[in-house]
């Protein structure tokens, strides 16, 4: 649950516009990992460690500490 919130809270620090903020995790993302899929599609996978490194991840951003091109 601590991860879904992380991920709740973290979009909403980097996004400002509704749109952005209710429709990432449905948006295509080219940038490292996704490979061109949506963050949804990879934590709906039911794994853990999915959803936990996509939290870790949005919660970098959302501190600036990482940019969007730079996903591990």
């Amino acid at each position: 649950m601590s991860y879904v919130l992380s991920i709740h809270s973290a979009l909403r620090t980097i996004f400002s516009e509704r749109k952005n903020f209710y429709g990432f995790m449905k948006m295509v993302n080219i940038n490292g990992s996704y490979f061109g899929n949506t963050p949804l599609s990879i934590i709906s996978t039911g794994s853990l460690d999915d959803l936990e490194q996509l939290a870790n991840h949005m919660v970098l951003l959302s501190k600036g500490t990482i940019t969007s091109h730079h996903i591990n």
